[in-house]
């Protein structure tokens, strides 16, 4: 996948303590609650800075021990999957994982994952591992890596989101979610391809026969719907909206560009420790009708925000987040509500113009992530899956 050393450049940690022993690093990672978190991933990125820093490009037997463990969501097993993915396909490393993982609805999907390749396993799984990173599709997963540089013409975009529409069909989903959830893809992985300049990593998986008592005690079913989406680039979300409007010259920019650039100069006024300039340029770059592209056209975002919102709508919980450069942005559906000229305040107040995010909406990033990524976990209740 291109760009995935940019991880590992933009995260400059470095863990000197290294055991090596028989001809084989061992790297250990615990947790004190037992969850694999971006704690645990800076940590693991910072052994590998100092592997490299000391020993070079050499190649290595690399052990990693986990031990019993929970991941957080798919987004953060999916990282585990790419530094893999760095150190056999760019280092030629032999790598072995030992874990213990316990499943829940938003992390199933590693019961297909292409670390069990790696999990106590032989030399010929280790080897497959690079393909079926690159793409799997089997039973309730489906993975692709996507290049869309230079297809801007082309009808790639229709063919993912058909892609996904026949995935998610097997499962008896409805037309609904999954023109939802395929527009949501599609639409990604289009900016990726126009802004980022990059490939763009998909993965999705359905997770089902999960049950939860109600306030009756009548047993109900649910399914959960996991995405991850991913890209490596020097470009950060919001690098354009600052870079074209926030700084850019105003007689070359749209109404609706206009508009940011004078509610900046609003918020400077609100900003601190907990809201930054990052921030206000993330939360731009998902207003409807806005490019980070100079253009006198109102063209940009067709409503993400409203798909998203409809998604967590439907979900009994969720957990949806984006995270690029330091900083993370989360989405809450009572908070994607447009104003009466179509913006997004991410606040109760629905005013982008007045008001800051509400608390809660911004995090730091426990890593620097060069590009995007974004986590969707959408828990569906079982009523939503017809026959």
């Amino acid at each position: 996948m291109q760009n995935i050393e940019k991880l590992f450049t933009n995260n400059r940690t470095l863990q000197k303590k290294l055991k090596f022993e028989n001809g084989v690093f061992h790297i250990i990672i615990k947790s004190e609650d037992g969850l694999f978190s971006g704690k645990q991933i800076n940590y693991l990125i910072g052994i590998i800075n100092g592997l490299h820093k000391k020993y070079g490009r050499h190649k290595y037997h690399i052990y990693i021990h986990l031990g019993e463990i929970t991941f957080i969501d798919k987004l953060t097993y999916v990282f585990l999957e790419i530094i893999c993915e760095y150190l056999i396909n760019t280092y030629g490393h032999y790598v072995q994982i030992f874990m213990d993982v316990k499943i829940t609805i938003g992390t199933e999907g590693i019961n297909s994952s292409p670390l069990l390749l790696l999990n106590d396993t032989k030399s010929d799984k280790v080897r497959s591992f690079p393909e079926k990173f690159k793409f799997d599709l089997y039973r309730n997963h489906f993975r692709k890596v996507v290049n869309g540089v230079g297809k801007e013409k082309t009808n790639y975009l229709g063919e993912l989101s058909e892609q996904v529409d026949n995935f998610l069909k097997y499962f008896g989903i409805d037309d609904d979610c999954r023109y939802e959830v395929g527009h949501v893809i599609s639409e990604l992985v289009g900016n990726v391809g126009e802004h980022a300049k990059s490939e763009c990593l998909i993965d999705i998986d359905v997770a089902s026969q999960y049950s939860k008592a109600d306030e009756n005690c009548v047993d109900n079913k649910y399914y959960g719907i996991n995405i991850a989406i991913i890209n490596f680039s020097n470009k950060i979300l919001g690098d354009d909206i600052y870079n074209n409007i926030i700084k850019g010259d105003e007689c070359e920019l749209n109404e609706r560009q206009k508009t940011i650039k004078k509610v900046f100069a609003k918020h400077k006024d609100l900003f601190d420790e907990k809201y930054l300039i990052d921030d206000f340029a993330n939360i731009s770059a998902f207003q409807t009708k806005v490019s980070g592209r100079p253009s006198f056209d109102e063209t940009g975002g067709t409503g993400l925000t409203v798909l998203i919102k409809s998604l967590e709508e439907k979900s009994d919980t969720n957990k949806c987040y984006v995270i690029s450069g330091n900083r993370c942005v989360n989405f809450y559906h009572e908070l994607l509500e447009y104003d009466i000229d179509g913006w997004i305040g991410f606040n109760e107040n629905k005013d982008f113009m007045n008001c800051k995010p509400r608390e809660g909406v911004l995090n730091d990033c426990l890593i620097n992530m060069p590009g995007t990524a974004y986590n969707f976990n959408f828990v569906m209740k079982g009523d939503l899956i017809y026959e």
